[in-house]
Protein backbone atom coordinates (compact mmCIF):
# COMPACT_ATOMS: atom_id res chain seq x y z
CA UNK A 1 0.00 0.00 0.00
CA UNK A 2 1.27 3.47 -0.87
CA UNK A 3 1.60 6.23 1.85
CA UNK A 4 -1.01 8.28 0.52
CA UNK A 5 -3.43 5.13 0.61
CA UNK A 6 -2.69 4.71 4.25
CA UNK A 7 -2.78 8.16 5.20
CA UNK A 8 -5.31 9.70 3.48
CA UNK A 9 -8.02 10.19 6.00
CA UNK A 10 -4.88 12.16 7.95
CA UNK A 11 -4.14 14.13 4.94
CA UNK A 12 -7.99 14.86 4.16
CA UNK A 13 -8.24 16.28 7.83
CA UNK A 14 -5.33 18.29 7.65
CA UNK A 15 -6.37 19.60 4.50
CA UNK A 16 -9.86 20.72 6.16
CA UNK A 17 -8.52 22.02 9.13
CA UNK A 18 -6.24 24.51 7.09
CA UNK A 19 -8.84 25.70 4.91
CA UNK A 20 -10.93 26.10 8.01
CA UNK A 21 -7.86 27.93 9.40
CA UNK A 22 -7.32 30.07 6.38
CA UNK A 23 -11.13 30.83 5.74
CA UNK A 24 -11.54 32.01 9.59
CA UNK A 25 -8.24 34.42 8.94
CA UNK A 26 -9.44 35.78 6.40
CA UNK A 27 -13.12 36.73 7.64
CA UNK A 28 -11.62 38.14 11.03
CA UNK A 29 -8.40 39.99 9.60
CA UNK A 30 -9.50 43.57 9.29
CA UNK A 31 -6.97 46.65 9.44
CA UNK A 32 -7.82 50.63 9.64
CA UNK A 33 -7.04 51.15 6.15
CA UNK A 34 -9.40 48.16 5.57
CA UNK A 35 -11.98 50.87 4.80
CA UNK A 36 -10.67 53.16 2.22
CA UNK A 37 -9.63 50.13 0.09
CA UNK A 38 -12.78 50.44 -1.57
CA UNK A 39 -14.39 53.91 -3.26
CA UNK A 40 -17.00 54.88 -1.18
CA UNK A 41 -20.55 54.86 -2.25
CA UNK A 42 -22.46 56.71 -4.78
CA UNK A 43 -25.04 59.18 -3.32
CA UNK A 44 -27.31 60.33 -6.54
CA UNK A 45 -29.69 61.41 -3.24
CA UNK A 46 -30.58 62.68 -0.11
CA UNK A 47 -30.46 59.66 1.98
CA UNK A 48 -32.21 60.66 4.88
CA UNK A 49 -35.13 63.46 3.93
CA UNK A 50 -35.70 66.48 6.04
CA UNK A 51 -38.45 66.26 8.47
CA UNK A 52 -39.83 69.81 7.71
CA UNK A 53 -38.17 70.88 4.13
CA UNK A 54 -37.16 74.42 4.74
CA UNK A 55 -37.56 74.40 8.08
CA UNK A 56 -34.45 72.11 9.25
CA UNK A 57 -31.74 73.83 10.97
CA UNK A 58 -28.93 74.24 8.09
CA UNK A 59 -26.51 72.30 10.87
CA UNK A 60 -28.86 69.42 11.27
CA UNK A 61 -29.71 69.99 7.19
CA UNK A 62 -25.45 69.55 6.75
CA UNK A 63 -25.48 66.75 9.66
CA UNK A 64 -28.12 65.05 7.21
CA UNK A 65 -26.59 65.38 4.02
CA UNK A 66 -22.89 66.17 4.51
CA UNK A 67 -22.01 64.48 7.82
CA UNK A 68 -21.16 61.36 6.43
CA UNK A 69 -18.09 62.61 4.27
CA UNK A 70 -17.17 66.07 5.66
CA UNK A 71 -15.94 66.97 9.14
CA UNK A 72 -17.14 70.04 10.65
CA UNK A 73 -16.68 70.83 14.41
CA UNK A 74 -20.17 72.98 14.93
CA UNK A 75 -22.10 70.61 13.11
CA UNK A 76 -20.63 67.54 15.24
CA UNK A 77 -19.50 65.13 12.23
CA UNK A 78 -16.10 63.71 11.44
CA UNK A 79 -16.64 62.04 7.83
CA UNK A 80 -13.74 60.37 6.89
CA UNK A 81 -14.21 60.73 3.17
CA UNK A 82 -14.58 64.25 1.72
CA UNK A 83 -12.29 67.01 3.00
CA UNK A 84 -12.34 68.62 6.56
CA UNK A 85 -13.97 71.81 6.61
CA UNK A 86 -12.75 73.01 9.46
CA UNK A 87 -9.37 72.91 8.17
CA UNK A 88 -10.42 73.79 4.36
CA UNK A 89 -12.36 77.33 5.69
CA UNK A 90 -13.93 77.39 2.21
CA UNK A 91 -16.15 80.40 1.19
CA UNK A 92 -19.90 80.39 0.53
CA UNK A 93 -19.24 80.77 -3.05
CA UNK A 94 -16.95 77.87 -2.73
CA UNK A 95 -19.30 75.39 -0.98
CA UNK A 96 -22.42 76.43 -3.01
CA UNK A 97 -20.25 75.58 -6.41
CA UNK A 98 -19.15 72.35 -5.22
CA UNK A 99 -23.03 71.62 -3.98
CA UNK A 100 -24.18 72.37 -7.46
CA UNK A 101 -21.34 70.95 -9.55
CA UNK A 102 -20.02 68.02 -7.40
CA UNK A 103 -16.36 67.11 -7.47
CA UNK A 104 -14.49 66.90 -10.48
CA UNK A 105 -13.45 62.90 -9.38
CA UNK A 106 -17.38 62.32 -8.99
CA UNK A 107 -16.90 61.10 -5.00
CA UNK A 108 -19.63 63.97 -4.87
CA UNK A 109 -22.12 63.78 -7.26
CA UNK A 110 -23.74 67.06 -8.23
CA UNK A 111 -26.83 68.88 -6.47
CA UNK A 112 -27.21 66.90 -3.62
CA UNK A 113 -29.15 69.80 -2.09
CA UNK A 114 -30.54 72.13 -4.44
CA UNK A 115 -32.44 75.82 -3.98
CA UNK A 116 -33.00 77.33 -0.66
CA UNK A 117 -31.20 74.54 1.14
CA UNK A 118 -27.74 74.55 -1.03
CA UNK A 119 -27.44 78.16 -0.05
CA UNK A 120 -28.00 77.85 3.26
CA UNK A 121 -26.17 75.23 4.09
CA UNK A 122 -23.09 76.92 1.95
CA UNK A 123 -23.65 80.06 4.13
CA UNK A 124 -23.26 77.59 7.33
CA UNK A 125 -20.22 76.05 6.61
CA UNK A 126 -18.71 79.16 5.78
CA UNK A 127 -19.82 81.06 8.43
CA UNK A 128 -18.90 78.04 10.80
CA UNK A 129 -15.68 76.00 9.06
CA UNK A 130 -12.80 76.59 11.27
CA UNK A 131 -14.15 78.64 13.87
Amino acid sequence: MSFLRRHRGALVAVVVLVGAVAFGYAQTKTTDDSSFDAPPPARTQASTPPAQTGTEPARDLFGHECGTCHTLDDAEVTGGVGPDLDRARPTRARVLAMIQNGSVDGAMPANLLTGREAERVASYVADHAGR
